[in-house]
């Protein structure tokens, strides 16, 4: 029988996040869906990296391991793991979004249409 493990990674409410987002310098986002869910619509100015292809395009998308960066998903489970995967790749100040897109979507905030 096999179980699996929550991860324990630090996380971020969407009210933080929109918040962080209007700052000087907000925080990266990393959208880890899939091609088809990222084309249902985005939180504006995140970045695009399926969670199987975070390993391969990490240090091109963030090269910076100190930078703020916060990894969202649809419910906020697969950012958990691409959020530790992170963490065990050396980044130091990454957070997941807590309820993923849908938990963005609940408190009322843009979802944009994802850019070509």
């Amino acid at each position: 029988m096999s179980f699996w493990r929550k991860p324990s990674v630090p996380e971020i409410d969407a009210v933080i996040l929109h918040g962080k987002m209007k700052e000087e310098k907000p925080p990266r986002l990393l959208d880890v869906r899939e091609t088809e869910e990222h084309e249902e619509g985005v939180i504006p100015g995140a970045i695009l990296i399926p969670m199987g292809q975070l390993g391969d395009k990490l240090k091109q998308v963030a090269p910076d391991e100190m930078e703020e960066i916060v990894v969202y998903c649809r419910s906020g489970n697969r950012s958990l793991y691409s959020t530790e995967q992170l963490r065990h790749a050396g980044y130091t100040n990454v957070a997941s979004l807590q309820g993923g897109i849908l938990g963005w979507w609940r408190q009322g905030y843009e979802i944009a249409e994802p850019k070509p």
